[in-house]
């Protein structure tokens, strides 16, 4: 199957799935709508900043309300992606499917889902924290450090390392719901299948990359939309609770699918 027709059929199938990606929509503007609730912030020239803690009790206040929100938004993210894979599993095999099954699927396999997310992370977070820390000994002993080139090569080893690891592993949630396997299992399987397909993974990349840009484009769009209905509203930029959920829903509407 060629890159284009394997992301032809793809969105087809999609399609089917419009219940998973009004609930991913619910998830990032409901987090998000409680981040403005919860946290303090200022809209300074149509930027959100968020002021510095007064105090170190302040700031640990702060940290915990963001990782609850981050812990709230990646579960419940798990959670419909799971039952995403599981739906497209079923459709693949031509097996019936109707949104009423997507919280079955998700049930069932959010366990999964969910070690497979803390793997994803432990892996790529430990591997780039390596060469970022072989890239300083390297800046050290070579004297490259001394030239103030230290922090670039450590951000460069990170972030390179991150995507690279980001793409060996690709396959794996797609692999980790197909074969029912444990998570370290699929990471091994998606890198070997990578390794034996670059031409094809370095394909899908670019074309999803392409509909990225497409649909960063109609972003813009959108967003500019969304500012004009607000101001006509008398609604201010960023305005906490609702308004913040229901424009945000309306903004992450083409990012869902």
């Amino acid at each position: 199957m060629g890159v284009w027709r394997a992301l032809i059929q793809g969105f087809s199938l999609t399609r089917r799935l419009w219940v998973a990606m009004g609930l991913f929509l619910v998830v990032y503007a409901g987090v998000g709508a409680l981040a403005t609730v919860l946290l303090p912030y200022q809209v300074v020239e149509g930027r959100v900043q968020v002021p510095t803690p007064a105090d170190m009790s302040q700031a640990l206040k702060h940290l915990g309300i963001g990782l609850i929100l981050y812990a709230l938004g990646l579960g419940l993210s798990l959670y419909l992606l799971a039952g995403v894979f599981g739906g497209l599993r079923r459709q693949i095999r031509e097996e019936s499917f109707s949104g009423a099954d997507l919280f079955a699927l998700s049930r069932s396999g959010s366990l999964p889902m969910l070690g497979w997310g803390v793997g994803f992370f432990l892996v790529e977070f430990a591997a780039s924290a390596a060469v970022a820390v072989a890239a300083w000994l390297l800046s050290a002993v070579t004297g490259l450090g001394q030239a103030g080139l230290s922090k670039a090569l450590m951000q460069m080893g990170f972030y390179a390392t991150s995507l690279l690891v980001g793409l060996l592993l690709l396959f794996s949630p797609v692999i980790l719901v197909e074969r029912a396997c444990r998570a370290w299992a699929s990471f091994r399987e998606s890198a070997r299948f990578v390794r034996d397909h670059v031409a094809g993974t370095l394909g899908i990349v670019f074309g999803v990359s392409l509909i990225g840009a497409v649909v960063w484009a109609l972003w813009l769009i959108v967003a500019q939309a969304v500012r004009q209905v607000q101001a006509a509203l008398g609604i201010p930029p960023f305005s906490p609770g609702l308004p913040v959920f229901v424009f945000g829903w309306v903004l992450v509407a083409p990012q869902a699918f």
